[in-house]
């Protein structure tokens, strides 16, 4: 079955209308939630939607859950069953655990549907979407003008009504633009990819996120270390790419660093390190509660009462050690171990070309999430719940697909053995 199909043989045309177009809805409510809070409403509609439309086709195609969803359920009822007994803010608790009950009900459903679906072609066009919606957003109010004076020390935040945010989405963006490199491999097309990534990027650095513009970099290093490597050798364009990237890269770096206000935050925190001293007391905080309490944490979302800061510690590491202790950081970064693992297993099995570009895009996909935890909670954000969905259940049904290859192969090479 080609991993880029345009729609599935295993559920119905109607269903799988269906489930996209709330997928579009429940991601556009994610964007906009900040700026019309009403938004909240259809969320949990649409997410509920989800969940229902699931459940009636989950024992019709007798879906297999995969590990990763069985772990999240481990990690949630771990948090909810210890948070109720150490947490200082029963409150506070009990948000952070509802929004984890919902997260975990979003990856059983999206999961789900993209193991039947067998295709995340659609998932990735949204992302890219609802990307250029909040950027064209920010040109039509003109805020995307005004971040580009860097002696305005504006940074973009369009809807979401947060720089850093803003720059994750544009990240996102950028990625999953990149995974139809594969897709569409006319050189016009592939063009206009490499043309349409430049105004997220952009964004990005108008947002004056430091992090998200790391990471980017990173990202474009490991997808020419991952993808295009081998390719650099027998295509002379593919080669001209390899080498032309990390120059864009340089310049761009160069431009950043002298002519926008991200490059002078960079520049402050190089002059004066104490600038970013609210970071490290975090992290200091973060271990400081974990030892404390190492086994179950101060609770969920407690953080930010106990260590006096007053906001999440703006770290996945520290956040889910502090909070729920050594077991639900184990719990919890299985399910990265997991899914890495299977797509580990997965590059090293014969698969078609597009599959094992997806396979390595995703590696990639999960080393930025990695990198992104130790700025970013990625345990709050629906958004990285809901990337984490896509590649658990594509990545699941291919595996799945691959050990049926083989199961076949061998029962046809017994049968020829008797026949012999």
């Amino acid at each position: 079955m080609d991993a880029i199909q345009t729609r599935p043989k295993s559920i119905s045309k109607q269903t799988y209308i269906l489930v996209n177009i709330l997928l579009a809805l429940f991601l556009l409510g994610m964007t906009f939630v900040s700026e019309w809070p009403a938004f909240q409403h259809v969320n949990r509609a649409v997410g509920g939607l989800l969940v229902l439309l699931f459940g009636m086709t989950f024992f019709q195609y007798r879906v297999k859950i995969p590990p990763e969803v069985w772990l999240l359920i481990a990690f949630v009822t771990w948090s909810g069953v210890s948070g109720s007994v150490v947490s200082y803010d029963y409150n506070l608790y009990m948000t952070i655990l509802r929004l984890m009950i919902q997260s975990w009900f979003l990856v059983l459903a999206v999961s789900g549907f993209l193991m039947l679906f067998d295709n995340v072609k659609i998932p990735m066009a949204l992302v890219v979407g609802l990307g250029g919606i909040l950027l064209i957003s920010t040109m039509l109010t003109g805020e995307f003008t005004q971040a580009m004076d860097p002696n305005d020390h504006e940074r973009l935040s369009g809807v979401v009504n947060n720089s850093n945010n803003l720059g994750f989405r544009m990240l996102w963006s950028v990625m999953a633009l990149m995974f139809f490199w594969n897709v569409y491999k006319a050189r016009w097309i592939r063009g206009l990819i490499l043309g349409a990534t430049v105004p997220f990027i952009l964004a990005i650095i108008y947002s004056g996120s430091r992090k998200t513009f790391i990471v980017l970099i990173l990202f474009f290093l490991l997808w020419l270390v991952l993808t295009q490597r081998r390719l650099a050798t027998k295509r002379l364009g593919t080669f001209l790419i390899f080498l032309l990237i990390p120059f864009v890269l340089y310049f761009l770096s160069d431009y950043m660093f002298h002519n926008t206000y991200m490059g002078t935050r960079f520049q402050m925190a190089m002059d004066n390190p104490d600038v970013d001293n609210a970071r490290s007391q975090m992290y200091k905080r973060g271990l400081d509660l974990f030892w404390e309490k190492p086994i179950t944490g101060v609770g969920l979302g407690n953080f930010q009462v106990v260590s006096g800061i007053g906001t999440y510690s703006h770290s996945d590491y520290m956040e889910v050690a502090s909070n729920t202790g050594i077991v639900g950081f184990i719990l919890y970064f299985s399910i990265y171990a997991v899914l890495l693992w299977r797509l580990l297993w997965l590059v090293r099995q014969r698969l078609p070309d597009d599959e094992k570009y997806c396979v390595y895009m995703f590696i990639n996909y999960i080393v930025v999430l990695l990198a992104l935890a130790f700025g970013v909670p990625n345990m709050l954000s629906p958004f990285s719940w809901f990337l984490l969905s896509c590649m658990i259940g594509y990545s699941y049904r291919l595996s799945q697909r691959v050990e049926r290859r083989y199961v076949l192969h061998r029962m046809k090479a017994m049968q020829q053995v008797h026949q012999s």
